[in-house]
């Protein structure tokens, strides 16, 4: 995965109009906001994405291919965090499509040749507390598993990197006035709410 920080300092106007509105509507704001401005790399990151010349649609996955026929469809931003420490947005593939990661990063490539019997050791507790005879044992299992021989390597296809470095400075320099469109447009819902709720209580006086 892709992580990429930055801390917002010197929007001082910004941050005051924030903390008039209340925590957790603050955070949604800003989650909001990451959302908008996080278009073009998206965008960007579904154009340099690979495509096969047919999509798949088979397999225990073929109702969910049908909706995502190709891996970059399925590239959109999301929400991954609203917590006191801040906000974080996830870019990338549908996790179903965990593919999209080997083509980013490239992967080692390993062809099965015949079986092998290896010796497996388990731990695990023998007896009861209550009885007063528990004790931890080790046992040991003789299994018969695929022998897997590394052949070559899959060069990256990078697609999100080159997303987020050709889009970088558009979303930061577009991240503040997103942001304060999104304090404007939840200080109105909160004055709203903040009306109904004053003319419910003074309907039940009257009554």
């Amino acid at each position: 995965m892709i992580e990429v920080k930055f801390e917002m300092e010197g929007w001082a106007e910004m941050e005051a109009a924030l903390e008039r509105l209340p925590a957790e509507v603050s955070r949604k704001v800003l989650d909001r906001a990451l959302k908008k401005v996080s278009a073009p790399v998206v965008e960007y990151a579904r154009r340099a994405a690979p495509r096969s010349a047919q999509p798949r649609v088979t397999g225990s996955r073929r109702k969910y291919l049908v909706r995502y026929p190709h891996m970059a469809d399925s590239i959109k931003v999301r929400s991954a965090g609203l917590t006191e420490d801040g906000v974080t947005v996830w870019i990338g593939p549908d996790p179903k499509m965990f593919w999209g990661w080997f083509q980013e990063f490239g992967h080692a490539v390993v062809v099965a040749k015949g079986t092998e019997e290896v010796d497996r050791t388990y731990r695990h507790w023998r007896g009861t507390a209550r009885a007063g005879n528990q004790e931890l044992v080790t046992t040991s299992r003789r299994k018969t598993r695929k022998s897997l021989v590394h052949v070559g390597h899959a060069p990256a296809r990078p697609f999100l990197r080159p997303a987020i470095d050709s889009t970088r400075s558009f979303v930061l320099e577009g991240l503040k006035d997103a942001v304060l469109r999104e304090i404007d447009a939840a200080a109105l819902r909160v004055a709203r709410q903040r009306i109904r709720s004053a003319q419910k209580v003074i309907a039940a006086f009257k009554v």
